[in-house]
C-alpha cells in the first residue's frame, strides 16, 4: 500500500492550496531522520515539482512536502477520508485502521509515503475513488444504491480532484506505473 498513499497526501497538499504541480520539493538526497534513512527507489537526485513527485513516487519529496503540510494537517485529512476508523458496511467484521497514536514529524514523514499506516483495502478503494470521482466520499456498499439514498460527502474540491486524475495519468504513461500500464494492455490485446 505504499506508493498508494502518494495519492491522498499529495491530493491533500494541493487541496490546501499551500502546493501546486509546478511546487518544488528537493529530492536531491537522502532524508536521515533519527536512525532511519528516507530514499527513493526511482531516484531522480535532483529537486522534483509536485509533478514529478508523482510521476516518479518520490519518497523524498512526499515526505518533504507533508512535512510542509505539518502533522495536524495529514492527520486531519486522514480522518476526513475514513482512514482512522473502521469503515461501516453490511459486514458485521471491520478492520481498525493502525496509525501512530502520538504523530510526531518522523509519521509525518513516512505516511507520506505509505509507512507507520495500516489501512484495509477497502479503505484505499473508498478513498480513491473519492479523490478521482471529483472529490466526493461515498460509503463503501454491498447492496445497490442510489444517490438520493447515499449524496456522500465532499472530502476535496473538484478541482484537485481533476489534477490527480491527471497525476495518476501522467504516472501510468510516463512514471513508475507504466510498467503495470504495459502489462494491461499486452493482456487485453
Amino acid at each position: 500500500q505504499g506508493s498508494t498513499f502518494k495519492i491522498f497526501n499529495t491530493a491533500m497538499a494541493l487541496d490546501t492550496g499551500r502546493v501546486n504541480l509546478t511546487t518544488v520539493f528537493d529530492a536531491t538526497s537522502p532524508i536521515k531522520i533519527d536512525r532511519f534513512t528516507i530514499n527513493d527507489d526511482h531516484a531522480q537526485r535532483r529537486p522534483l515539482n509536485v509533478a514529478e513527485l508523482f510521476k516518479f513516487s518520490s519518497n523524498i519529496a512526499s515526505a518533504k512536502m507533508e512535512v510542509e503540510m505539518g502533522s495536524e494537517t495529514q492527520k486531519a485529512f486522514f480522518d476526513k477520508i475514513g482512514f482512522l476508523k473502521p469503515l461501516n458496511t453490511q459486514l458485521t467484521e471491520s478492520a481498525a485502521p493502525l496509525y501512530p497514536r502520538n504523530w510526531m514529524k518522523i509519521n509525518t514523514m513516512t505516511i507520506a509515503f505509505g509507512h507507520g499506516i495500516s489501512v484495509t483495502p477497502l479503505h484505499l478503494a473508498t478513498g480513491s475513488a473519492a479523490v478521482i470521482n471529483g472529490g466526493t466520499l461515498f460509503s463503501p456498499s454491498l447492496v445497490k444504491r442510489t444517490a438520493a439514498s447515499d449524496p456522500g460527502r465532499r472530502v476535496i474540491q473538484a478541482k484537485t480532484s481533476v489534477m490527480m486524475r491527471q497525476l495518476l495519468r501522467l504516472n501510468a504513461v510516463e512514471g513508475t506505473g507504466k510498467n503495470l500500464q504495459h502489462e494491461i494492455t499486452r493482456e487485453n490485446s
